[in-house]
């Protein structure tokens, strides 16, 4: 999925994360294309991107992510 964030808690909650806001362009569908229900207060793990990365470099990251589950 791809969101824009547009508030981030400034003190993180007691596990250690942070509250957020987000704006889903294309709604709560993943990428191989399935449509997830909506829930109040979800949570969810996410990758930052800050930097134009190489598609290489995406491809191996998300094979590195495979290996260490």
């Amino acid at each position: 999925m791809t969101a824009s964030i547009h508030y981030v808690s400034l003190i993180p909650n007691r596990t250690d994360s942070f509250a957020l806001k987000a704006t889903l362009p294309d709604g709560l569908r993943t990428n191989y294309g399935r449509t997830l229900s909506f829930n109040n207060s979800m949570s969810a793990q996410a990758d930052i991107i800050t930097e134009d990365r190489r598609l290489i470099e995406l491809f191996f990251d998300q094979l590195r992510k495979l290996w260490e589950r």
